[in-house]
């Protein structure tokens, strides 16, 4: 994950997860991207609405209900490639 702004994405959603996954979150980028955000960090389907609404709001972009379930939206580096693809 070289490009800055799938780096930028990473470290806003980062912050976003710290927020609300009741698991530790990975430090090293790598490990993030392949985390799972209810699986592998605990987060719950409020916490992903709340995620989901602060990722718009930051870079602008829509993600609708059905894209979250068709795209896996819940695997990080999913939802990085997804964010990054609609800006």
């Amino acid at each position: 994950m070289s490009e800055t702004l799938e780096v930028a994405i990473l470290k806003s959603l980062r912050t976003g997860v710290a927020e609300f996954a009741t698991k530790d979150v990975p430090t090293e980028d790598g490990a993030l991207m392949e985390s799972d955000l209810v699986k592998d960090l605990g987060c719950d389907s409020l916490d992903l609405i709340s995620l989901f609404f602060a990722l718009e709001a930051e870079h602008g972009v829509k993600i609708p209900e059905e894209d979250i379930d068709e795209a896996q939206l819940t695997n990080v580096g999913r939802l990085v490639e997804y964010i990054a693809s609609k800006k």
